[in-house]
């Protein structure tokens, strides 16, 4: 089992200087998504996971300390950065991958 664990700059961005995106997922959910394989799968020749809940997109980092720390992503991040699982991850959120490239959100 794969281990979520939560990192400051995406729970409190913005904070004392923090950088990042906000996390929308609790750390249960985070959880529950990491170890779900039919929903988030390691990335081809990259050390993330990428997964979809709720028909939104994150990429699971690892933290040098045996876990995983989460952030949300655009379909054209997914596009651009991550080509190998572009088609998984489009027909996931029930898209196709030209619209898949065109997501900012």
């Amino acid at each position: 089992m794969k281990k979520y664990n939560p990192n400051p700059k995406h729970e409190a961005p913005g904070t004392r200087g923090r950088k990042g995106s906000r996390l929308d997922l609790s750390p249960q959910q985070a959880s529950e998504l990491l170890n779900d394989p039919r929903n988030c799968f390691t990335i081809p020749g990259k050390k993330q996971l990428v997964g979809v809940m709720g028909g939104k997109i994150y990429v699971f980092q690892p933290d040098g300390a045996d876990g995983y720390h989460a952030y949300a992503v655009s379909g054209n991040e997914v596009f651009t950065k991550y080509t190998a699982v572009a088609k998984r991850i489009a027909d996931l959120i029930g898209t196709d991958i030209k619209r898949l490239s065109r997501m900012d959100d």
